[in-house]
């Protein structure tokens, strides 16, 4: 039986990394919300780096779950994996202007 299910999947060609890091003039769908960072711990004083990040849920690259639009709609966590994977189109413009940067 499992042989059967490996037969019918076929590999995928590569993966790409679609996420964008996270700054604080990042653009955000809520212009007045910014992310933050505060420095909570460093190794000279404790041992250890932490920062305390802030930041709305629709900051960067972020999956719109159906919670956010549907009353009890799945939740990110919720959501099957393989809802997240597929084919897809990746159109370089890094070329391009950043236009928010003229708001």
């Amino acid at each position: 039986m499992f042989e059967q299910l490996r037969e019918k999947k076929k590999p995928m060609r590569r993966i790409i990394d679609l996420s964008f890091g996270i700054y604080p003039e990042m653009p955000d769908f809520i212009s007045n919300l910014r992310v933050g960072f505060v420095t909570v711990a460093t190794i000279e004083s404790v041992g250890y780096n932490s920062t305390k990040i802030t930041m709305c849920s629709h900051s960067g690259t972020h999956i719109d779950a159906p919670s956010h639009f549907i009353e009890n709609g799945l939740a990110v966590d919720r959501l099957p994996l393989d809802r997240c994977v597929g084919k897809a189109v990746v159109v370089d413009m890094s070329c391009e202007k950043d236009k928010s940067q003229n708001q």
